[in-house]
């Protein structure tokens, strides 16, 4: 994904004043009562000026909602999917933008976190607030005629997650391509997908070319990878190119804010466990393999090993050494004044008093003292040495 089609979108402060009003609609399927209210305040913050649609197979929940909504009443047959392409569809085409969106629930204790925070990024992203729902409207349409026909939600989840299960439906998906006429290429995987989106209706067309029915959906008790659900989730990208379009992605900046002090968090605890195997900056971290290899084969050719150093990089040095299987004999410093007798448990050793000839030397110093650490060696007993880079 490039970064020009990652669009994040003021929730609060209005990025163009104009009075224009957008032709567009929100369709929200609802399905879980006990859910209503994480979604009400969103609902409520949509714009006087855009119409609502609720979808639900439960009158209950059609019924809970007042005369500003416009309700549409659904089979429980094909989850949000059968609400897009059956219950909206007489509706859709009556505007020139719609929001589709709907809820979502844990299907065990064990998915309630990743639900919650699938649901927040989901909301956050399409109707974060009035002016949010307008920012992003302005956006589209000050960009359709350049490439923009989809405004899908940013996922941070990462690309593996979408590939995964992008693999498991790339059957179905090639099917539908077929299907309703557009084309598919398999290795064009989609950075995002999701039945939740701000779309152009006319970048749909072919999307409800097909009479859907409600039997063309599984059972509702069937939700698996392979259905026709899956693969509609995964279409967009490829309804797009067909329209000589490309898939774009939204964020509001109050959801980014939580973003990145979030991923800030996750990076100190990614370095933290690095740290813990001797990765200590980026370089090492690209070349960890590379440079396990060479400790082990540098300490195969001798009987005992030292490491000279005992600050952040030798200590480095040695959590390398236990990935690399390799039990030192201990450290090694260039003078003991002031210093403590053992390092992690090994004896810290002055060198040129109590470093056999025959040992080899992990050096384990920054750059400002690797040149004379080394000129030590050379100068000295001359003991074979393995620079870490």
């Amino acid at each position: 994904m490039k970064e020009d089609s990652i669009y994040i979108i003021p929730v609060a402060d209005k990025i163009a004043f104009s009075d224009h009003k957008y032709n567009a609609a929100v369709f929200v399927v609802l399905y879980y009562e006990e859910k209503l209210d994480s979604y009400k305040n969103y609902l409520l913050g949509i714009p006087e000026d855009i119409d609502v649609y609720i979808i639900s197979s439960k009158d209950q929940i059609l019924e809970s909602f007042g005369d500003r909504y416009i309700k549409v009443k659904k089979k429980n047959r094909g989850r949000d999917i059968s609400g897009l392409l059956i219950a909206a569809r007489p509706y859709i085409f009556q505007y020139e933008y719609i929001c589709f969106i709907h809820d979502k629930k844990e299907k065990s204790d064990e998915e309630y976190e990743l639900t919650q925070e699938w649901e927040r990024i989901i909301w956050e992203s399409l109707l974060a607030s009035g002016c949010y729902i307008h920012n992003l409207l302005y956006t589209m349409e000050s960009r359709k005629e350049e490439y923009m026909g989809v405004m899908l939600p940013f996922f941070a989840g990462g690309s593996r997650f979408f590939r995964d299960g992008y693999k498991r439906n790339i059957a179905g998906i090639k099917a539908l391509s077929q299907r309703i006429g557009i084309e598919y290429e398999e290795n064009d995987i989609p950075e995002t997908f999701a039945t939740c989106f701000w779309a152009r209706t006319v970048m749909l067309e072919k999307l409800f070319s097909i009479d859907w029915k409600y039997e063309d959906f599984p059972d509702p008790t069937v939700n698996d990878d392979g259905d026709l659900n899956h693969s509609i989730e995964r279409i967009f990208r490829y309804l797009l190119k067909d329209r000589g379009k490309e898939e774009a992605v939204c964020i509001s900046d109050r959801y980014m804010a939580h973003l990145f002090l979030d991923v800030r968090s996750g990076i100190n605890l990614m370095w933290d466990r690095l740290n813990g195997i001797g990765i200590t900056d980026m370089a090492e971290f690209t070349h960890f393999s590379e440079t396990v290899g060479k400790i082990r084969v540098f300490s195969a050719g001798h009987s005992r090993i030292f490491i000279y150093g005992t600050g952040e990089k030798g200590l480095s040095a040695f959590r390398l050494s236990e990935n690399a299987g390799i039990k030192i004999d201990g450290f090694i410093v260039s003078s003991l004044k002031g210093r403590e007798p053992e390092f992690m448990g090994f004896p810290v050793v002055e060198y040129g008093k109590e470093v056999p000839s025959e040992s080899g030397i992990i050096i384990g110093v920054g750059k400002k003292l690797q040149s004379e650490i080394i000129s030590t060696i050379e100068n000295g007993e001359k003991q074979d040495y393995l620079l870490l880079n």
